[in-house]
C-alpha cells in the first residue's frame, strides 16, 4: 500500500510537470515585422513570410519556451501596435538613444547605413551623396529618415527627403527618377539589388562629418517593463549562438 500510495504520489508530480512544461511551449508572443525588409523578413515565391530576423526569432523561442505568430505590418504601425500592446516584440529594430529609453534591445546583428544610387545616372563631379537638391528616399520614422533629417537642418537645407513605407519603395524611386539617391542599412541594400544584376549602382559612404552614426544595430525590442521577456529572449538567443544555429543564419542569408 505504502508503495502505491508513493508512486500515485510520483505520477501526480509527473503530471503536474508535464502539464507546466506543456503551457510553457503552448505560449505563442506576437512579433511585429515590417515585412518588406529583406535579407531580414520578406515574402518568398512560395507566398510565406520568411527571413533571417524570422527564423531566428523562432530559434529563440525554441529555446525560450515559446512560439512566435509574425504580425507583418508598415514600420509606423509596428510602433503604434507596441504602445498598444497589440504584440509583444517588434522583430526589426535599429538601436537609438531615444528608443533605447522605452525598450530593451537583444542585438542580432551590426549593420551602416549607406547611401545607393544608379551609376548611369552619376555624374563625375558628384563624389558627395548628398548635393544642392538631392532627393534622397529613406523609411519615414526610421533612424535613418531621422539622421536625414538632422543633415538637412544642420548642412543640407535644399535637399529633398521623400519618405515612404518600405526599403523596396524607396529602391524603386530610382528606377521611377522620383529620386536621385536612396539611404538605407547596407544588408538591405545589398539583398534589393542582388535581384537587380543589370544595373549598376554606386555605394556611397555618409558624409564625413556624420561618419559617427554610420554603424547601426539591429535589434528585437520589448517593452522595457517587460524585462523577464527581455531575459528569455537573451537566454534564447545566447543558446542559438552557442549551439551554431546563428552563424547558420548568417550565411544562409549572406550577411
Amino acid at each position: 500500500m505504502l508503495y502505491l500510495k508513493k508512486l500515485s504520489k510520483f505520477a501526480a508530480i509527473t503530471l503536474v510537470s508535464t502539464c507546466f512544461n506543456a503551457a510553457i511551449q503552448a505560449e505563442t508572443l506576437k512579433m511585429g515585422v515590417n515585412h518588406k525588409a529583406p535579407p531580414y523578413i520578406y515574402i518568398d515565391e512560395k507566398g510565406d513570410l520568411t527571413g533571417f530576423t524570422i527564423e531566428l526569432a523562432k530559434a529563440i523561442g525554441k529555446e525560450a519556451g515559446f512560439d512566435v505568430e509574425v504580425v507583418a505590418l508598415p514600420f509606423v504601425s509596428v510602433i503604434k501596435a507596441m504602445e498598444n500592446k497589440e504584440i509583444d516584440i517588434i522583430g526589426h529594430m535599429y538601436s537609438s538613444a531615444e528608443r533605447a529609453k522605452i525598450y530593451n534591445f537583444v542585438n542580432s546583428y551590426d549593420d551602416q547605413f549607406k547611401f545607393i544610387r544608379l551609376k548611369d545616372r552619376t555624374s563625375a563631379d558628384l563624389v558627395s551623396p548628398l548635393n544642392e537638391n538631392t532627393r534622397v528616399s529613406v523609411i519615414e520614422g526610421s533612424p535613418q529618415f531621422k539622421e536625414l533629417q538632422a543633415m538637412k537642418s544642420q548642412d543640407y537645407p535644399t535637399i529633398e527627403i521623400r519618405d515612404l513605407d518600405t526599403n523596396f519603395l524607396t529602391f524603386k524611386e530610382l528606377f521611377q527618377k522620383k529620386s536621385d539617391i536612396m539611404f538605407a542599412p547596407i544588408s538591405e541594400i545589398n539583398s534589393l539589388r542582388n535581384n537587380y544584376k543589370e544595373y549598376e549602382f554606386q555605394i556611397l559612404d555618409i558624409p564625413s562629418q556624420y561618419s559617427h552614426i554610420q554603424a547601426t544595430s539591429i535589434n528585437y525590442a520589448t517593452r522595457k517593463e517587460e524585462e523577464a521577456l527581455h531575459e528569455r529572449i537573451s537566454k534564447g538567443f545566447e543558446i542559438a549562438k552557442s549551439n551554431g544555429v546563428y552563424d547558420e543564419l548568417i550565411k544562409k542569408y549572406n550577411l
